[in-house]
């Protein structure tokens, strides 16, 4: 009789074949969620910048001075010459950064207005969607540095590396200080990761 059956080597072959396709496929599959992650951690992180902008326009003016003042040149190009920026563009002036009070990352929750809680966002809903770990509590609360220059624009600065919810490298520095005023920040030892 002709059993037309597989072999054991065949078997293995066939085997062999689709643990690797398999591999393949799950590791493309584990870097696409990974990625996913880090984008929605992105998505999070750009609407704490929105909550702070907003908070910073209601609060704002009401902002005590801490008196560090650092000068920069304020323009819209810039380029690097020696390690050091300079403008490009003829329309470029100086002007004086001063530093106000820093708040706690929380005021942009819920809470008591009287205490400066601006009720933007519940605190449950400040969730990391990459790992769904809750980002600020008592232990957890960064402080966002404030600094207003001569043309009452407002610049801040939060590392949030030092929160609950673990947020990636990449994401972890909110912070919309122009390049010239970060490096006139760290001229005077103030340590920021922003800019030149």
């Amino acid at each position: 009789m002709g059993n037309k059956g597989f072999t054991l080597i065949e078997m293995l072959a066939v085997v062999l074949i689709l643990s690797i396709i398999m591999g393949i496929a799950t590791n493309g599959v584990i870097s696409y969620i990974n990625t996913s992650k880090i984008k929605s951690e992105k998505i999070f992180v750009d609407k704490i910048a929105n909550y702070i902008d907003s908070y910073i326009a209601l609060y704002g003016s009401s902002m005590n001075t801490i008196g560090n003042e650092y000068t920069f040149k304020k323009c819209k190009k810039l380029t690097k010459n020696n390690d050091k920026l300079e403008c490009i563009d003829s329309n470029s002036y100086d002007v004086t950064a001063i530093e106000l009070n820093s708040f706690s990352l929380d005021k942009i929750t819920e809470g008591n207005n009287n205490e400066g809680y601006a009720n933007l966002v519940e605190k449950d809903d400040l969730v990391n969607p990459g790992n769904k770990k809750k980002c600020f509590d008592e232990t957890n609360n960064p402080y966002v540095r404030v600094f207003r220059d001569s043309d009452y624009v407002y610049y801040y600065y939060v590392d949030l590396s030092n929160n609950g919810c673990e947020i990636h490298e990449e994401n972890k520095i909110i912070n919309n200080i122009p390049d010239n005023l970060c490096a006139s920040i760290k001229n005077k030892g103030v340590n920021l990761e922003c800019g030149a």
